[in-house]
């Protein structure tokens, strides 16, 4: 209800960029699933940023199951094989439904002082930044509403999976996900 105005996306911008692309494993937009659940809830939103942003988000919390803790990232296509998968899994499915739409989106992978891993979400609205949410802490907590806000307990390692970390000059590894100490 604070956001009056949505403004269009700058399409040009490095970060919109970076947050609506598709690599065709992890997050793969052209995923028939995956289009057509974006298409359901993007036709029910009316094609309100925030409005299909909480669809998504309540549409994971009720259709998929946390599981396979600790496992990694999945293909996105194993992920709705499977009918869910751990926090970071349940996040991807948000980012694929997001980006589908062009609405830029993002894991955000964190270490919690206690040594164990986290993943939540954010997306991103023009001129207003970052909104954070939790599709996992909503599946652990029904009655609360995590969307909008998350705990942040965690230190962020990483916004994005499939990064390129170069280990000596010229030699480039990917990591699919970072959550441990490269």
């Amino acid at each position: 209800s604070q956001f009056k105005t949505i403004y269009e996306y700058d399409k040009q911008s490095n970060l919109y960029k970076a947050y609506t692309k598709s690599d065709g494993t992890y997050i793969d937009t052209n995923n028939t699933t995956i289009q057509s659940i974006s298409n359901d809830l993007w036709k029910k939103s009316n094609g309100n940023i925030i409005d299909y942003a909480r669809m998504c988000y309540e549409y994971i919390a009720a259709n998929f199951k946390y599981q396979n803790p600790y496992t990694g990232i999945h293909p996105i296509a194993e992920i709705i094989r499977d009918n869910g998968g751990d926090c970071g899994n349940l996040a991807s499915i948000f980012v694929n439904l997001l980006r589908c739409k062009g609405i830029p989106s993002r894991h955000v992978v964190t270490i919690r002082p206690n040594g164990s891993y986290h993943v939540w979400n954010d997306f991103y609205l023009e001129k207003y930044g970052w909104i954070p949410l939790d599709v996992n802490a909503k599946l652990d907590h029904p009655q609360d509403d995590f969307f909008g806000f998350c705990a942040g307990d965690g230190i962020v390692v990483s916004t994005d999976v499939c990064n390129n970390i170069e280990i000596e000059e010229g030699q480039i590894m990917q990591a699919v996900i970072l959550q441990t100490f490269f």
